[in-house]
């Protein structure tokens, strides 16, 4: 039987069937809203019977556009939340496989079912050829030897004398090298074109296992499944003029980087006043939401900003990191 969560998570992936009436928004149902509940009360019922198929309940019933209904809903807390809050705090309390009881909006009763999002972590190396996909000009080397070479690597990396990250560094030919071959999260939905045989591979790995040689039009790669883990954090960004995107009044790097410790030392003194402080001293985008950032997991931040925020522990807070982008100071949340 599916259990709730012990602690919330960061993010939620839900299937969803939507029972609407007369006066919901977006409507074009004529059921009465007394008929509405208890035909959402009905899913919910057929939905947590043993061995239902909660999918083709949700293209059967559900009165959302057929073209919405295949979509997974994601909940979490932060940008890009859903602007519902009881349906944010129903999706957010539930396990795997749980369905929940019927909820109301104002588009009307949802019924949500939260599932395992098919998507995965990974890091790998890139072994290139001339002629392949995306390969430098100046690539000499033929498609055997790339073969060959990545065979050796693969070979290499199994054996575990040396981390896979090192190797990945020291050898891959794709840019994700600087972060020990770690990429963003892939999925069927989020694939590059010709990345196909790379996502079959993935998903026959056990976390932390090693493939064989995998080949696509990008060259040959060695990929280490990795477990999928989202985190979220709140962070403080001051910009300097060197800085990716400058602020709008210019700022020395040195003055940037007094403030940032300034503020660092501030927000340690009183953990409880973080998002405070970002809302009002924050140069990013997430200042508004009191620096909270959306989920993300390795792979989807610049990498000193990620290798900072996934050491922190819930409540900690870091010393000043600094990026492309300026100086931060972060906050783990989940």
């Amino acid at each position: 039987m599916p259990k709730k969560p012990a602690t919330e998570p960061a993010e939620v992936v839900a299937r969803a069937v939507l029972i609407s009436h007369a006066n919901a928004e977006k409507s074009t149902s004529g059921r009465e809203k007394a008929v509405a509940i208890k035909r959402a009360k009905r899913v919910v019922a057929a939905a947590r019977k043993q061995g239902a198929d909660f999918g083709k309940l949700v293209m059967q019933v559900s009165d959302e556009p057929a073209k919405d209904r295949k979509k997974l809903k994601t909940f979490h807390r932060g940008p890009g939340i859903d602007p519902n809050k009881e349906l944010l705090e129903a999706a957010l309390a539930l396990g795997v496989g749980q369905v929940s009881a019927p909820i109301e909006t104002p588009r009307g009763f949802w019924v949500l079912m939260r599932v395992e999002p098919e998507e995965y972590s990974t890091a790998h190396i890139l072994i290139q050829y001339k002629g392949a996909k995306l390969s430098k000009p100046a690539m000499k080397r033929s498609k055997d030897e790339a073969k060959t070479f990545a065979e050796k690597l693969a070979k290499t990396c199994k054996e575990g004398k040396e981390p896979f990250s090192v190797i990945a560094g020291r050898y891959s030919d794709s840019p994700s090298k600087v972060r020990g071959g770690v990429i963003t999260p892939i999925g069927p939905d989020r694939l590059l074109p010709g990345f196909q045989p790379y996502l079959d591979a993935v998903k026959k790995l056990k976390d932390d296992a090693i493939s064989d040689v995998v080949e696509t039009p990008y060259g040959f790669h060695v990929i280490k499944r990795l477990p999928l883990k989202k985190i979220m954090v709140r962070h403080i960004l001051i910009r300097h003029n060197d800085a990716k995107k400058p602020p709008q009044r210019p700022r020395a790097k040195t003055v940037a980087k007094q403030l940032a410790f300034k503020l660092m030392r501030k927000v340690k003194k009183a953990p409880a006043d973080f998002a405070k402080i970002a809302k009002k001293e924050s140069e990013d985008d997430s200042a508004k939401d009191g620096g909270l950032m959306a989920p993300f997991a390795r792979g989807q931040m610049v990498p000193r900003f990620e290798q900072f925020a996934f050491a922190l522990k819930v409540g900690q807070i870091s010393d000043v990191v600094e990026s492309v982008f300026g100086y931060h100071v972060i906050k783990r949340e989940r």
